[in-house]
C-alpha cells in the first residue's frame, strides 16, 4: 500500500520525522458551483516541493448546477501541476435530501466533470452516507468508477456496489505533533497507484 494524507487547511510543512513517510497529498479544490479554495494551489506547490504526488477534489452540493460546478472545478485545476490529473468527487453532503433526485444530481455531476476532464471521475464517499442517501441499482455505470472510501475502522462493508477501493481513508482528524491542522491518513492500492499516478 502507498501511504498519503488529505487535509483542507494544511500549511504545507511536514514536521521532523515525516519526510518521506507520505507519498501523496490530496486537498479540497472547489465546492458546488461557487467556491474555490484559495490556498489549494499553494498547498499543491508545497506538497510537490516536498516530493509528494498531489490531487484535488470537488465537494458535491445538491444545491448547485452540475455543468457550472464542473466548469469551475476544471478551470481552477488547469494551472495546477497535479500528478493525480483525474477528477475526484466528494459525496458526503449532509445538507442533501436523500432520494432519487440526489442520485440523479450526483450522476449528472459525474458526467459533467468527466466531459470537462476526459477522464473517469473517482468517487469519495463512505457507506454511512452513500447507502442512506442515494439509491443506484447494482449495475449502474457509476459503480465502474474508482472508489476512495472514507470510512475508517472499525471495518464496514464498502458503500454501494463499487469494486475494491483504490484509496482507503483509515484514520480521521488526527493532529500529529508539528502539524498546523488535522489530517486524514490514506492508503492507495499499489498496482492502481503505479498505473494511474506514476505512469
Amino acid at each position: 500500500m502507498i501511504e498519503g494524507f488529505d487535509s483542507r487547511y494544511w500549511d504545507g510543512r511536514l514536521p521532523v520525522g515525516y519526510a518521506g513517510k507520505f507519498k501523496f497529498w490530496i486537498g479540497k479544490a472547489t465546492e458546488a458551483d461557487y467556491f474555490a479554495n484559495c490556498i489549494a494551489p499553494w498547498q499543491n506547490d508545497k506538497a510537490l516541493s516536498l516530493g509528494m504526488h498531489t490531487g484535488a477534489f470537488h465537494f458535491h452540493r445538491q444545491a448547485s448546477q452540475p455543468t457550472n460546478a464542473a466548469r469551475l472545478y476544471h478551470h481552477f485545476l488547469k494551472p495546477m501541476a497535479l500528478n493525480m490529473r483525474f477528477p475526484i468527487l466528494d459525496c458526503e453532503d449532509q445538507r442533501a435530501t436523500p432520494g432519487m433526485f440526489l442520485a440523479s444530481h450526483i450522476w449528472a455531476s459525474v458526467q459533467a466533470i468527466e466531459q470537462k476532464f476526459g477522464l473517469p471521475c473517482m468517487i469519495y464517499t463512505a457507506r454511512w452516507w452513500w447507502d442512506s442517501h442515494v439509491f443506484f441499482p447494482a449495475n449502474h455505470p457509476i459503480y465502474t468508477r474508482p472508489l476512495w472510501e472514507s470510512d475508517p475502522p472499525p471495518e464496514t462493508k464498502d458503500p454501494g456496489h463499487f469494486g475494491q477501493a483504490k484509496i482507503t481513508q483509515y484514520a480521521l482528524d488526527l493532529k500529529p505533533t508539528g502539524f498546523n491542522a488535522t489530517i486524514d491518513l490514506d492508503r492507495a492500492d499499489e498496482a492502481w497507484y503505479m498505473e494511474n499516478v506514476m505512469p
